[in-house]
């Protein structure tokens, strides 16, 4: 998989980038929204340019990520403000938030998100496994939080 993920927290981001890295996959790691929406938008375009007009009239487009990871709360640009720029260049990118808030506060944010059936969330902290298999998984219509 190909894996864009969003944290401010540098220990917790190369945790996360070896471990996902240890199990083959390729991760794109940014430290702050800005970075991230930065990172997005080149693969996003770079995606666009390379795939053939009749792939996009019949809905066959490709992802510029199979799944981005964002936390919450970060400097420059919070994970929501990078939730809503990518899902208006890409509806059906499937986004997963990783944050310690409480899951009342997650449950809130969900309604703000639910149109988008691909955003999922999973609550701080929580292990490295289970977090790598969240991502292995399909994604199913979790607009609720995963707390």
């Amino acid at each position: 998989m190909k894996i864009l993920i969003a944290e401010d927290e540098s220990n917790t981001l190369l945790t996360l980038r070896l471990a996902l890295e240890d199990r083959g996959h390729q991760v794109i790691a940014t430290a702050d929204g800005e970075e991230c929406m930065n990172e997005y938008r080149n693969e996003f375009f770079a995606c666009a340019r390379q795939q053939p007009i009749s792939a996009e009239i019949n809905g066959n487009s490709s992802q510029p990520f199979d799944v981005v990871v964002l936390d919450y709360r970060m400097p420059r640009k919070n994970g929501m403000e990078a939730a809503e720029e990518i899902l208006t260049l890409n509806p059906n990118q499937r986004i997963i938030f990783a944050s310690a808030y409480k899951p009342s506060v997650l449950q809130a944010l969900s309604i703000y998100l639910e149109d988008y059936k691909i955003v999922e969330w999973l609550q701080k902290p929580f292990e490295v496994d289970l977090f790598a298999d969240m991502l292995e998984d399909s994604p199913t219509s979790l607009t609720t939080p995963a707390v």
